[in-house]
Parts: structure tokens; sequence; C-alpha cells
């Protein structure tokens, strides 16, 4: 029952700015998950690539992380 008071004072309206706010900031933070998964396996890769002395594939790696900067 206090939960559903408490839910009541978060989001007073169903499409009120608060309720559109988090909804906005879960959608962020799903995408800054990703992006850093994305990014933790491309220097993966490349650290793969320096030990093993792979030097075309170190140069592809770090284009590909330079690009993601972008």
């Amino acid at each position: 029952m206090k939960l559903v008071k408490l839910l009541k004072i978060a989001f007073p309206r169903l499409f009120g700015r608060e309720t559109l706010s988090i909804f906005a900031l879960s959608i962020l933070l799903v995408l800054r998950t990703l992006l850093s998964i994305y990014i933790s396996d491309i220097n993966g890769s490349i650290v793969k690539a320096i030990v093993g002395v792979n030097f075309m594939n170190f140069i592809k790696q770090v284009k590909k992380s330079l690009f993601s900067l972008i």
C-alpha cells in the first residue's frame, strides 16, 4: 500500500513531465550500458591483437575504436 502512495507521488500523471523524464533517463541508461559493452569489446580485441603480435588487426581495432568516438 505504501508503494502505491509513493508511485502516485513520483508519477502524478501518466504522461506528465516526471514520467517522461524517468522514461528518457531509463532509455539513456540502457544506451550507455550498450555503448560500454561495445567499447569493452573493442578494447579486448585491441589487447588480444597486442598480445598476439598481430599488427594489422591492432590497427583495424584502433580505427574501429576511433570511429566509435564520433
